[in-house]
């Protein structure tokens, strides 16, 4: 089984047109996947950043990262965005 940079670089390439990343959109949050590209914070893509959503009376005004860092991707983040990717394809 290929690691997780390759997994992620086969996502990017073959169902993310080559961009870098996915942006994930759920009620209260929003969670970006970068497959590829620079480090942050000096950590390694595959990784991501994930946003809270602030409302006011139901509407989205902002975003507040949850983490000043971001969070290593692994397999089942990997999955997520794959089956995110597939479906968004139908």
């Amino acid at each position: 089984m290929p690691d997780l940079k390759e997994q992620a670089l086969e996502i990017k390439t073959e169902l993310n047109e080559g961009l870098n990343s996915v942006s994930v959109q759920l009620e209260n949050v929003l969670i970006r996947y970068d497959l590829d590209g620079k480090a942050h914070a000096e950590i390694d893509t595959p990784h991501k950043h994930t946003y809270q959503k602030n409302k006011v009376n139901g509407v989205v005004k902002n975003l507040s990262k949850t983490h000043k860092m971001p969070d290593p991707m692994d397999q089942p983040d990997l999955r997520t965005v794959r089956k995110f990717k597939e479906n968004e394809k139908k």
